[in-house]
């Protein structure tokens, strides 16, 4: 699959190699949804969700992570990649 073509969901997005992740994966064109239990954090790497798709989630409740794949379905028919940092 070719860069800028891909859907990917990044856990704990919200600083460090996740946050990374969504400037690097966004700058090069893929679809990013990113995720944190941090919002405030998270909206400020996504840049308001400029940059990235972003939602609070702890995904160590399972109501959330409902929510989060619901909401994703709802963009995207598929995800190519999910990465838990």
């Amino acid at each position: 699959m070719a860069a800028g073509s891909r859907r990917v969901l990044i856990a704990g997005a919200s600083a460090g190699i996740g946050a990374a992740l969504v400037r690097a994966l966004a700058s090069r064109g893929d679809t990013v949804f990113a995720c944190a239990r941090r919002a405030e954090a998270l909206r400020a790497v996504t840049k308001g969700d400029t940059v990235a798709r972003s939602r609070a989630c702890d995904v160590g409740d399972e109501a959330q992570v409902r929510a989060l794949l619901d909401w994703i379905s709802a963009e995207a028919a598929a995800l190519d990649a999910v990465i838990f940092c």
